[in-house]
């Protein structure tokens, strides 16, 4: 009886050994296969640092109709880009929706190549100018995916190559600063003759909302807009217009309650059912800029083969937020001084709406001890009664305190030099860009390590091995006390 239950608790045992040793071998594995980076990537969230796998695909249906000639900022080179190249499309193991950044560059990308993602501002780009980077972030709010293809009156691979071109000319530098066509090559190079029509209607209502996006309103343009609201009898609201000469077609809203913008054609109506009792600041902001997807999206991100740099095509995804808001004073209603025979009394015309004000008065005002309503007086002499109207004279101060526009310093690091290529210098069958002349000594993207330390694995094994050691230890010592 006692050598069964001897057996039986060996049996016991092994089974337990054998599972926590299947434990410890699997934990293993997941840690040294998972990097950190990875874990913090979620779905299709791409993160700075995170990894991913892309797979290159092509589509005919939006290849080019000439020849390119462009010279690419991140390593100087010059390239020569065939006409009849088809779209290039990079299929994600992660979810991430990637652009090509780099044109006229191969992308050797078949499934088997792992690479990092690095931030747009990281000084590895630092080739890239600043004006450049702001149109790619841009092009990417106002564009696919951030808006869907639904929002762009599109499907999904034409909104995609209609992203794609404006991508590429932000990067090449063909885009001003105001979003304004300066080079034409590359629409030149796909829309000859007619060609891409359809790609070409998204591509020009993409970059008209940028560039609409990139004007101030007229009125605007000098802070604080002074908003000095007059009573009208139609609406019975206190309104005032003002037009936009800049065909910026903006669509306005007064950050605070109670204040209402109505916009007809380049006019803009501000309107309020009353007015404050001094002078107030307020907040006018832009309504029609795109929401930013980041959570799906991630931030503007450059995607880099650790072995080969820019000598393997560069991959761009993401997208970050826009605002645009300018100040505002709003000036308080008008009081009217009712004078009768033998005194003068001092009636408010309005209530106040806001409690408090930021603009600083210059002058005191008298307190208001009645209402309209309120206002009757018994006169001491039989004499009509005459009304006179004052102004206020106060005034908001006049400098500027809130930018107008949102621009990213240029990076001052010193470019870095790239070490010798490991990519393959055959081209594909499906995308062959010929390099025209020599290469440049100097390049602006400098490979990251390629061993990265997988120490996690190791660890995992020897914490779980150390817990079967102490285990059976344990286990030794309670055998023993027994028999």
């Amino acid at each position: 009886m006692k050598n069964e239950i001897t057996h039986r608790k060996l049996r016991v045992k092994a089974i337990l050994c054998a599972c926590l040793l299947a434990l410890c071998v699997s934990a293993g594995a997941f840690a040294a296969v998972v990097r950190p980076s990875d874990a913090a990537q979620i779905g299709a969230q791409a993160v700075i640092g995170a990894h991913a796998v892309f797979t290159r695909r092509y589509d005919s249906n939006f290849a080019s109709v000439g020849a390119l000639e462009v010279r690419d900022p991140f390593t100087g080179r010059s390239f020569t880009v065939p006409a009849g190249l088809a779209m290039l499309f990079a299929d994600s193991n992660a979810g991430v929706h990637a652009y090509c950044i780099q044109k006229g560059q191969e992308i050797f990308d078949t499934g088997g190549v792992t690479r990092r993602a690095y931030s747009l501002a990281d000084p590895m780009f630092s080739r890239l100018s600043a004006a450049a980077k702001e149109n790619i972030a841009l092009a990417a709010l106002f564009g696919y995916p951030n808006r869907t293809a639904a929002q762009l009156n599109a499907d999904q691979a034409t909104a995609h190559a209609a992203t794609q071109l404006l991508l590429w000319e932000s990067q090449l530098g063909y885009r001003s600063a105001a979003f304004v066509l300066t080079d034409s090559r590359v629409a030149n190079a796909y829309f000859t003759g007619g060609a891409n029509a359809e790609v070409k209607a998204v591509y020009e209502a993409i970059a008209l909302r940028i560039q609409e996006f990139l004007r101030v309103p007229s009125f605007l343009q000098s802070e604080p807009l002074m908003l000095a609201l007059t009573y009208d009898e139609s609406s019975g609201l206190y309104a005032q217009r003002f037009t936009d000469t800049n065909g910026s077609n903006a669509e306005l809203a007064v950050v605070e309650q109670g204040i209402a913008v109505r916009r007809e054609g380049p006019d803009y109506i501000f309107s309020s059912a009353s007015l404050p009792a001094r002078e107030t600041q307020v907040t006018i902001e832009r309504t029609d800029i795109p929401s930013a997807r980041v959570n799906e999206l991630g931030p503007p991100l450059i995607w880099v083969d650790p072995a080969c740099g820019a000598e393997n095509q560069l991959l761009f995804s993401g997208v970050d937020s826009r605002e645009r808001r300018w100040r505002a004073c709003l000036r308080p209603g008008e009081e009217e001084f009712t004078t009768t025979a033998g005194y003068t009394t001092i009636c408010a015309t309005t209530t106040g709406i806001i409690p408090s004000s930021t603009c600083p008065a210059t002058t005191e005002r008298a307190t208001s001890a009645c209402t309209t309503a309120d206002c009757t007086t018994t006169p001491e002499k039989s004499t009509a009664a005459t009304t006179t109207t004052r102004s206020p004279t106060t005034k908001c101060p006049t400098t500027t305190v809130c930018p107008t526009t949102t621009t990213r310093p240029a990076t001052l690091c010193p470019t870095t030099l790239c070490p010798t290529t490991l990519c393959p210098t055959t081209a594909s069958a499906t995308s062959r860009p010929a390099t025209q002349g020599a290469a440049q000594t100097s390049r602006a993207v400098t490979p990251p390590p390629t061993g990265e330390p997988r120490t996690a694995g190791a660890a995992a094994m020897l914490l779980c091995m150390g817990a079967l050691g102490a285990y059976l230890a344990r286990r030794g010592k309670e055998e023993g006390g027994e028999g």
